[in-house]
C-alpha cells in the first residue's frame, strides 16, 4: 500500500533540522551579523575583479591582489583567533566590523592599486565570496557555548543557510545597482564605487549589532547543562566562572595558547587540515570574483543578469546544508560528503565547455546544489571533538589553513588568464577537489563522525 501524501509530507518534515524551542537573544544577533556580513561580501565580490580591471590593472595584477588580500586575512584571522578569548570576543567582532567599514571607504575613495591593496590586506575584503576575517571562528565558538550539543548541528545549518541568503541578496542587489547607474549614464567605475560605499555602511551596521551582544558571549561565561535527562527541550543555563565576569584576566595556563592543543584537537587538525588544503586551493583557483570575470568576458551579460546568476547560485547553496542532513541519515556522513563533492567538482570541471550562457547556468546550479553538503556537519564534528576552551583557536586555525590555501589560487588563475588559459583553472580546480574527496574517503571512511 502506497503512503498517503500527508504521510510523505510528515516524514519529510521530520527529516529536516528542527529549530530549538528557545534560544538566547545573542544567537539571533549572531545570525543577523552573518546575514549582514555575507550581504556585504556578496555585493563586493561581484564587482571586485571588474572594478580592478576597469582601473586598468592586468590579470596578473588582479590575481596578485586577490592572493595578498587573502594572505592578509590569514594574518588577521590567526592573530584575532588567538587573542579573542583573552581580550573579549565582542571586541574582536567590533574591530573586524570597523575594518570592514574602513575597507569600503578606501575602495570608494581611491583608485590607486597600492592604496587599495593596503586597504584590502589590513582591512576585510572578500575576493572569494566566502566568509573572511575574524568573524567565523569567533561566532562558531560562541554559538557552541550558547547551544546544546543536540541543537548545534541544526542551528549551524540554518546559520550557514542565512549567510548564503545574505550573499544572494547582496549579489543581486549589487547587479541591479550597477545596471541602474549605467542606465542613468554613470560610468562603470562610479557604479562599482557605489557598491563599495554600501559595503562600508554595512560594516557600520555590523558594529552596532556587535555592540548588542551580551557578556554571555564571552569565554568567562560557561554553558552548563542541567542534570535533567527527561527534558525534551534541553534547557540550559549559564553559570559564571567568577563573581566579577567583567574582568577578563588571561590565564597563563590556558590551553588555548598557541601550539597548546589537546590530543584530540591535534589529531583532528593533523588529519583534516592537509586535505582541506587541496579543497581550498581548488576553491581559490575559481573563486567567485574570477567566476564573475570569466562570465563577463566570455558571455558579456548585463550586470543585472550577472547579479541574478550569482544570487541564484547563493540561494541554492543556502539549502545545501539542509538537504545534506536527511542524506546523511540514509547513506552516512562520509558517503554524503563524497557523493555531494563529487557531483559539485565534476560540474566545476566542465564550466569552460558550454558555448552558451544557459549551459553554464545549468552547471552552476548543479554545483550549487551539492556545494555545501559537508560544511555544517564537518564544523559540528570539529566543535564536538575539541575542548570548549580551545574551540576559538582550533576553528581559527582550520579557517586560517583554508584561507591560506585559497590565497595561492588567484595568482595562478591570473597568470593563466593573461595567456588566454582561464578555462584551464576550472579544470585544475575540479581535479584538486576530486583528489580531496578520494583522500577524505580513504582517511575517514572507517570513522563514525
Amino acid at each position: 500500500m502506497l503512503p498517503t501524501l500527508s504521510a510523505v509530507k510528515e516524514k519529510l518534515f521530520e527529516m529536516l533540522p528542527r529549530w530549538p524551542t528557545s534560544l538566547h537573544h545573542d544567537v539571533l544577533y549572531l545570525f543577523l551579523q552573518r546575514a549582514v556580513r555575507m550581504f556585504a561580501f556578496g555585493s563586493s565580490t561581484l564587482v571586485l575583479s571588474l572594478y580592478l580591471s576597469a582601473l586598468g590593472n592586468s590579470d596578473e595584477a588582479i590575481g596578485l591582489f586577490m592572493m595578498l588580500t587573502l594572505a592578509g586575512d590569514v594574518a588577521i584571522s590567526a592573530s584575532t583567533s588567538i587573542v579573542a578569548d583573552a581580550i573579549g570576543r565582542r571586541r574582536i567582532l567590533v574591530l573586524g566590523s570597523f575594518l570592514m567599514a574602513l575597507s569600503g571607504v578606501a575602495f570608494f575613495s581611491f583608485d590607486n592599486f597600492w592604496v587599495l591593496l593596503f586597504a584590502s590586506i589590513f582591512g576585510v575584503i572578500s575576493p572569494s565570496g566566502g566568509d573572511v576575517g575574524p568573524f567565523k571562528a569567533v561566532e562558531e565558538s560562541t554559538l557552541a557555548q550558547l547551544l546544546s550539543a543536540n541543537d548545534m548541528h541544526s542551528v549551524l545549518a540554518y546559520y550557514y543557510m542565512l549567510g548564503s541568503w545574505g550573499a544572494a541578496l547582496g549579489t543581486i542587489s549589487a547587479g541591479w545597482l550597477v545596471q541602474t547607474m549605467k542606465n542613468q549614464g554613470q560610468q562603470n567605475l562610479e557604479a562599482y564605487r557605489a557598491v563599495f560605499l554600501l559595503y562600508s555602511v554595512l560594516g557600520f551596521i555590523k558594529i552596532c549589532l556587535s555592540l548588542k551582544l551580551s557578556i554571555k558571549c564571552e569565554k568567562s561565561a560557561m554553558l552548563v547543562q542541567r542534570n535533567d535527562s527527561q527534558s525534551e527541550e534541553g534547557n540550559f543555563l549559564l553559570e559564571l566562572e567568577s563573581e566579577n565576569v567583567l574582568e577578563f584576566e588571561s590565564d597563563q595556563n590556558d590551553e588555548t595558547r598557541l601550539f597548546s592543543f589537546s590530543p584530540s584537537a591535534k589529531r583532528i587538525m593533523l588529519r583534516l587540515c592537509p586535505l582541506l588544503v587541496l579543497d581550498s586551493l581548488g576553491t581559490g583557483l575559481t573563486n567567485d570574483s574570477w567566476l564573475a570575470y570569466f562570465m563577463d568576458h566570455k558571455f558579456k551579460p548585463k550586470s543585472t543578469t550577472l547579479g541574478t546568476i550569482f544570487s541564484l547560485m547563493n540561494f541554492i547553496e543556502s539549502f545545501s546544508n539542509i538537504m545534506a542532513i536527511p542524506v546523511v541519515r540514509w547513506i552516512g556522513l562520509i558517503n554524503t560528503i563524497f557523493c555531494g563533492h563529487a557531483l559539485s567538482s565534476t560540474a566545476l570541471f566542465f564550466f569552460p565547455f558550454p558555448q552558451q550562457l544557459g549551459g553554464l547556468i545549468v552547471l552552476v546550479i548543479i554545483r550549487s546544489i551539492f556545494f555545501d553538503f559537508d560544511q555544517a556537519t564537518r564544523q559540528t564534528f570539529v566543535i564536538c571533538s575539541v575542548l570548549p576552551q580551545e574551540r576559538t583557536v582550533v576553528m581559527g586555525a582550520i579557517n586560517m589553513t583554508r584561507t591560506l590555501a585559497q590565497s595561492l589560487g588567484p595568482t595562478v588563475t591570473g597568470f593563466l588568464s593573461s595567456y588566454g588559459k582561464l578555462n584551464f583553472a576550472f579544470m585544475c580546480a575540479g581535479g584538486l577537489k576530486w583528489t580531496y574527496e578520494i583522500l577524505l574517503l580513504v582517511t575517514f571512511g572507517g570513522t563514525k563522525l
